[in-house]
């Protein structure tokens, strides 16, 4: 017997999908139809903009008067230089006030088609909120200040330096002072061509002992200093990533 052809989902099913898939990704999408001053709209922006299901009117200004006041001509002029043509599309960041006075994040992209004209005739958009994202941003950005504040006033010697070719990333006031290198000098240049290491070989097996999942603690090394004289110390050592690269953060007691 034949086998009976799948059916092919109607356009009322395929926007339910659309829209599901949408709200999963937790992203809205908008087509205006300039000509005829027509918006479709892909999802409800209502619950983004802390309204209640369908309270948005879907109109450009009613959602420029949710935007932060600090944010809503920028905002404005963004969507008005993509509707002019003087840029074919755009991406744009603002923030949103909610009703009950909450603020959050959103992304906006927006693209125009244009007529023989010039003239745009049809644009479309997609919204989705970041404040997560933001969130989650700022308190890394606030973190690294916290890290580079102690790493600044640290007593120790510190260096961060690049696990792969070990050029140094950073180091502290306490590094210039032990070793005598000024940071100008070294940033960028390798532990090897600086000669930082008495015995390069300690290095390659204090990596090892990390990589292996070890702990570096207070371990004796012998590192040399601008004047090429070596000097004893006791150093702890850890793995991090940064940026997709492995790193190695020492710190060093200069004994």
């Amino acid at each position: 017997a034949a086998h009976a052809r799948p059916r092919a989902p109607s356009l009322r099913e395929r926007a339910e999908q659309l829209e599901l898939a949408q709200e999963a990704m937790g992203i809205v999408t908008w087509i205006w139809d300039i000509p005829s001053g027509r918006v479709q709209w892909y999802g409800d922006l209502s619950p983004l903009l802390g309204l209640a299901p369908g309270g948005f009117s879907g109109q450009f200004p009613d959602y420029l008067a949710r935007v932060h006041p600090e944010d809503a001509l920028r905002a404005k002029d963004t969507f008005v230089d993509c509707l002019k043509g003087r840029y074919p599309s755009y991406h744009a960041m603002e923030r949103i006030v909610r009703p009950d006075g909450t603020v959050r994040w959103l992304e906006t992209y927006g693209r125009a088609e244009y007529g023989e004209d010039g003239r745009a005739e049809r644009m479309a958009g997609v919204v989705k909120d970041i404040s997560e994202a933001k969130r989650l941003e700022a308190a890394r950005i606030r973190a690294e200040q916290l890290v580079a504040r102690v790493f600044a006033a640290s007593p120790y010697c510190m260096a961060i330096a690049r696990v792969a070719d070990g050029k140094l990333l950073a180091v502290n006031a306490e590094f210039e002072r032990v070793t005598g290198h000024r940071a100008d000098e070294v940033l960028g240049q390798s532990v090897f061509e600086i000669d930082l290491w008495d015995e390069p070989q300690a290095r390659d097996r204090m990596l090892a002992d990390l990589r292996s999942g070890a702990v570096v603690r207070n371990r004796p090394v012998r590192m040399r200093g601008r004047n090429g004289r070596p000097f004893p110390g006791a150093m702890s050592a850890f793995l991090m990533e940064h940026d997709g690269e492995a790193l190695l953060v020492g710190i060093v007691h200069d004994l």
